[in-house]
């Protein structure tokens, strides 16, 4: 008896981690004229299996395939309407994404990006630093949460430490809700987001548990 109500308590509680998975982004200027769209499509294991993006005609402007193996996100391959451009190497340890590879169609090295977490909660991401394929160190991006770690800022500097970019998450029954994005007090730039009723394992950044892809 005692076993049977500790795994009712588990199973409750199992599932009320789990949250909506994203089902679209529209993106806005700053008086809420559209720019364009983000749809992200998933596979019967709910991975994130591609994104799609249109312009505000509605157009297919750009697609990312993504492969994963064990459940774990390993390639994906970018395309401008249909036309190869880009494709993506990730490097995961222990289950967890350590690096990303960028490489042009052909397959020169472009772009290295280190991912770091937080020692305490792994599951926080707080900074990912780009590099040149010489290991020239070019800028990075930091994440900074609340006291309820959630994710309120995100942050892009150049390599002498200038910031170029933020972005400020706003939330709603504890899913993001918006991310507004400035360049020093000036709002440049809205996101919107709209969720599916499909439920799974959610990371800070609101996607997938496995999913880390930020451009």
């Amino acid at each position: 008896m005692i076993r049977k109500i500790f795994f009712m308590l588990f199973l409750t509680f199992k599932i009320s981690c789990l949250e909506n998975l994203l089902d679209m982004e529209i993106y806005y200027t700053e008086n809420k004229e559209l720019i364009a769209k983000k749809k992200y499509q998933y596979d019967i294991d709910n991975n994130i299996q591609a994104t799609l993006t249109y312009n505000k005609e509605n157009k297919l402007e750009s697609k990312i395939e993504y492969e994963y193996e064990n459940n774990l996100l390993i390639k994906a391959k970018e395309f401008n309407e249909h036309f190869l451009i880009k494709s993506y190497i990730f490097k995961n340890e222990n289950g967890i994404l350590k690096e990303i590879l960028e490489f042009d169609i052909n397959n020169n090295l472009l772009l290295k990006r280190i991912f770091v977490y937080d020692k305490e909660n792994k599951e926080n991401l707080v900074r990912i630093e780009n590099f040149l394929p010489n290991n020239s160190y070019i800028g990075k991006k930091e994440f900074i949460y609340n006291d309820k770690r959630l994710l309120i800022e995100e942050k892009d500097f150049d390599e002498k430490e200038k910031l170029l970019i933020s972005k400020k998450y706003h939330y709603k029954e504890n899913k993001i809700k918006s991310i507004e994005f400035y360049i020093k007090s000036k709002k440049i730039r809205i996101i919107e987001r709209l969720y599916l009723e499909n439920k799974d394992k959610i990371n800070p950044l609101g996607f997938k548990f496995n999913f880390y892809h930020i451009k």
